[in-house]
């Protein structure tokens, strides 16, 4: 039997519109696998974490660098400035999250391309509602020379909706309001916002960020224009510094790309923090070269209210210029000088106070302490240390000596105020400028018993006798006298560790005045080092005090080649000092008077002395011949050289076995 069959045979309009289907379905099948990718890989990834009192802004970034996940909120609807702990192993995304965002009133939701939106419940649920009734805007995001731009963010001004370009710099975003405007922006590029209006499709160029190109930073022995540097370099300037009460300059360079600054405690005038510039670059020493104005000098003794600017070298052409001490990164600091004109008065000054943002949660109910410490021993199997009937005794009892409730934190930690001033004159003419700075700073330590005083003055004095002949000379010096906690010297425990063991049975202060001790027998707890009978009776004093004089010269030669002649002296000491006096601790109810040991030495009362003292000498000169040959080209030629001596001495003396309080230190 033969069947009947027909052909159809489209025309050229019909085609094009199956064709055009096919490419929409296409288009939406590959968009909803890559939807679905972006789920699959937030399911599948786990990820560790760790974090210590840190905003959750750093968490997020924290993420970011460690994953494929970027994060858009809207900080006036979400609180990144919350200060969180964390400690997540093998968690999904989603987990970590819920941690972060506790409840039900921020939420977030996975997108396309590992985009994580972070906003108020009602708000995410309206942009999903929005995205699924409004068609999307495509459009391709690409520079001046048409190349597209991987990565470039495009967000919905004042919402925190937004998508970022693929490896094509094409986009694609829904739920748009109508009057909605959309903020393009990527590194290095300006900024450019178009209203949507009736709009399904916009594309942008976007053109390179000039501004900054033309900026002057210090590098090596001479300087040079942003535009023309091929290292790898980056600035502070003073304007950035301005109204920041910054403690010391290492604050400074903070979140400065590339460049790891970790403080070292709390306590005032300790240190400058641990700062890392790409990494370790030695086995030993990895602290980076610092410079101020050419002269190597210690960061903690730099006025941050004297910083001209501040130029961090992080790749390898700086050895060429500074050798070997340069493996680590240098920071060059340049400080302001004189500017011609009538004298003009600067006095900057501000108080404020600080305090602790986070502390332990303590049991400061000695009856409850006592409580959990039997519950404790049960549960390891041991028997009760302390009878239910003394437990008792401590819940009724009404005399704050033989029944406390001492909460040490409240005692040992509170609000510490602090306050600088910073006066600076200067001026002069055309041939002589000036400038002169007085700075004070006095900083309360959060912890009794800690607190630091800083004394800074600087000068500079230049002649310019003509436009080939200019010499002058500066001098820098700053004074340190620092009080810490009196704990950290052969026990090497911290003020804080104390605080931590000291228990609320322990009594502070008697009503007599005496300083006192628990009349219970505590199992596991004898290192009872009374924290404030310890922080206010020891001796623990830093002083230093550095100085750096330094003179230069410069003189042009023909053909533009500039020499430079510059002597410097540097001069630093240090001198430490530690007394630990034999302090009595007054048991009530046994009438036993304990002494108490703060080094665990035979001697009670025990005595250190530290000095240090050291002088560098620098010389170094220069010839330079820097020519503009064109727009963007330059050459720069440097012939140098330098000679450095340095010179050390140091003295440490201990002794115990003192017969009394009076002797307070040894000659």
């Amino acid at each position: 039997m033969k069947k009947n069959s027909f052909a159809c045979f489209p025309t050229k309009e019909t085609c094009g519109k199956i064709l055009l289907r096919m490419k929409l379905t296409l288009l939406l099948l590959l968009a909803g696998l890559v939807q679905v990718s972006a789920i699959s890989y937030s399911q599948a990834t786990k990820l560790s974490l760790e974090m210590k009192n840190r905003q959750v802004a750093e968490v997020l970034k924290e993420i970011e660098s460690i994953s494929d996940f970027r994060f858009f909120y809207q900080r006036e609807q979400v609180d990144v400035e919350r200060m969180v702990n964390i400690r997540v192993k093998d968690q999904t995304i989603d987990e970590i999250l819920d941690k972060l965002f506790p409840g039900d009133q921020i939420e977030h939701k996975v997108y396309a391309d590992k985009l994580i939106l972070i906003a108020p419940r009602e708000v995410l649920a309206q942009t999903t509602e929005k995205s699924l009734q409004q068609p999307a805007i495509t459009g391709t995001v690409t520079d001046e020379n048409g190349d597209p731009i991987i990565g470039a963010t495009v967000m919905v001004k004042g919402t925190s909706l937004g998508t970022i370009t693929d490896v094509n710099g094409r986009y694609s975003l829904a739920g748009l309001p109508e009057d909605g405007v959309l903020v393009f922006s990527f590194v290095g590029m300006q900024t450019q916002e178009i209203v949507v209006g009736d709009q399904t499709s916009i594309d942008i160029v976007l053109k390179g960020e000039l501004i900054g190109l033309d900026e002057v930073v210090v590098v090596g022995y001479g300087t040079q224009k942003k535009v023309h540097l091929t290292g790898s370099i980056s600035t502070v300037n003073s304007e950035f510094l301005e109204n920041r009460p910054l403690t010391n300059t290492s604050q400074a360079i903070q979140g400065l790309e590339g460049v790891y600054v970790n403080q070292v405690g709390g306590q005032p005038g300790r240190d400058v923090a641990t700062i890392r510039i790409r990494g370790f670059g030695t086995f030993n020493d990895n602290n980076p070269l610092v410079l101020v104005d050419g002269v190597e000098y210690n960061l903690r003794d730099v006025n941050p209210n004297d910083v001209e600017s501040i130029s961090v070298l992080k790749d390898a052409a700086s050895a060429s210029i500074y050798g070997n001490r340069a493996a680590n990164g240098v920071i060059l600091i340049t400080t302001k000088k004189g500017q011609s004109g009538k004298l003009k008065a600067e006095l900057h000054s501000y108080y404020g106070w600080q305090k602790a943002t986070y502390l332990p949660d303590m049991v400061t109910n000695s009856a409850d302490f006592l409580t959990a410490r039997n519950q404790a021993a049960v549960n390891d199997g041991q028997p009760k240390p302390y009878p239910d009937a003394v437990i008792e005794e401590f819940r009724n009892g009404t005399d704050p000596d033989l029944y406390p409730n001492t909460d040490w934190y409240d005692i040992m930690v509170g609000i510490a105020p602090m306050q600088e001033h910073n006066l600076r004159l200067s001026g002069g003419t055309d041939q002589v400028t000036y400038s002169m700075s007085l700075g004070y700073l006095d900083q309360e330590g959060v912890v009794v018993g800690s607190d630091a005083t800083k004394y800074t003055i600087s000068s500079h004095l230049n002649f310019k006798k003509s436009e080939k002949l200019q010499f002058g000379g500066l001098i820098n010096g700053s004074y340190w006298d620092r009080n810490d906690w009196g704990v950290e010297g052969l026990t090497n425990v911290s003020m804080m560790g104390n605080i931590a063991r000291a228990l609320p049975i322990h009594p502070n202060v008697l009503s007599d005045g005496r300083y006192g001790d628990t009349w219970l027998v505590t199992p596991g707890h004898n290192l009872f080092r009374h924290p404030y009978a310890t922080a206010t009776e020891t001796e623990q004093n830093y002083k230093s005090q550095q100085a750096m004089v330094k003179l230069y010269g410069e003189y042009v030669l023909p053909f533009d080649i500039k020499y430079n002649v510059n002597y410097a002296v540097t001069k630093y000491d240090y001198n430490y000092k530690r007394f630990h006096p034999q302090i009595e601790l007054y048991v009530p109810k046994t009438g036993v008077t304990k002494i108490l040991r703060i080094d665990p030495s035979p001697s009670v009362v025990t005595s250190m002395r530290q000095n240090e003292s050291n002088m560098n000498t620098s010389f170094f000169q220069t010839l330079n011949w820097d020519k503009d040959i064109a727009d963007n080209h330059n050459i720069n030629l440097l012939l140098g050289f330098s000679r450095e001596t340095f010179s050390d001495s140091y003295f440490n003396a201990y002794i115990e076995g003192f017969v009394g309080n009076e002797l307070t230190e040894l000659n």
